[in-house]
């Protein structure tokens, strides 16, 4: 790191944001030092998290050594999710950070043997306010998600969202319809299950096992799909966060694009591109040769006037 940063200094960036019709440029200053340590400054005031910086532009990465999202974990569908929530729901960040704290101390406590139920009932009154409040924000974004999902997947892929074909739901992480609708919450839940959790050692359901379920003619859509399928629809799934953002909330995205040629055959790119067009966003894409980034269809040469083309080499931009 002494060669990236020879000495405890920042760098000042000015970036030009235009947000909800009003363009502002703040000063930014990102500091990382030799320990590898980080601090960012906003404003000339120090930020208190990298969260408050990262509101400021909603920013999707799209590369090639990036895994394909119906292929990855539990917890990265439930990122996937939580992108989107965290860009439209103030609150979610604040409650987020609320519930892991609740869930990590009573993590701790159910160990202890033999259980210590009134100190469980403080996390778990706290577990259950904070974990209904994130799967309130979690649901009402999905109902609204998906919308962006159908009509991207429809128009530039070869499935429609239908329970014979793609489809995707999201999973709470604990059995929220049964047990509201008996008029219990997620505290009489977690009160219910504690012998289980005490014997396994931590908390087994709840928001932090909530995911996005993503399903082909109603089996799981990475057993179904081929590779190139699941790489298509994968980039319409992370386009349609940014539909989602533009057409509820008038927020507008940067997409980051690596090595566009590298996964994507000449018609995939010439339907990836018009994709793109479709969006109100800023895209910023490298290819390593230019030939790889065709124009050629109508839809995209009335982007070629809003286009600005750089050319890097050695180390230099021109």
């Amino acid at each position: 790191i002494e060669e990236v940063v020879p000495d405890d200094i920042g760098k000042e960036v000015y970036p030009d944001i235009t947000h909800a019709n009003h363009r502002y440029k703040p000063r930014l200053c990102v500091q990382r030092f030799r320990d590898g340590s980080s601090k960012v400054s906003f404003s000339q005031a120090e930020a208190d998290s990298f969260s408050s910086v990262a509101k400021l532009i909603p920013l999707i990465v799209l590369a090639p050594d990036l895994p394909v999202l119906l292929d990855m974990s539990l917890s990265s569908r439930r990122q996937y999710l939580d992108w989107s929530v965290f860009h439209v729901k103030h609150d979610f960040h604040a409650a987020w950070k609320r519930y892991n704290f609740a869930l990590k101390n009573r993590n701790k406590l159910i160990k202890i043997s033999p259980i210590q139920h009134l100190e469980l009932d403080y996390w778990d009154e706290m577990l259950s306010v904070e974990g209904e409040r994130l799967s309130l924000m979690r649901q009402a974004v999905f109902s609204e998600l998906i919308q962006s999902v159908q009509y991207l997947v429809e128009a530039f892929s070869e499935f429609s969202i239908s329970e014979k074909s793609f489809n995707l739901h999201f999973n709470p992480g604990w059995d929220q319809v049964n047990w509201h609708l008996k008029g219990k919450t997620f505290q009489d839940y977690l009160i219910s299950r504690r012998a289980r959790d005490h014997k396994l050692g931590y908390t087994l359901c709840g928001p932090h096992k909530s995911e996005v379920v993503f399903r082909f003619n109603g089996e799981a859509a990475q057993d179904k799909l081929s590779r190139g399928q699941r790489k298509w629809l994968s980039f319409c799934l992370k386009c349609a966060q940014v539909k989602h953002l533009s057409d509820q909330y008038n927020k507008r995205c940067l997409i980051l694009i690596d090595d566009f040629s590298s996964e994507l055959d000449k018609g995939r790119q010439t339907r990836f591109l018009e994709l793109l067009s479709a969006l109100k966003a800023q895209v910023i894409l490298t290819s390593i040769y230019k030939e790889d980034i065709s124009f050629e269809s109508n839809t995209l040469n009335s982007l070629l006037d809003t286009l600005e083309m750089f050319h890097v080499e050695h180390g230099k931009v021109a």
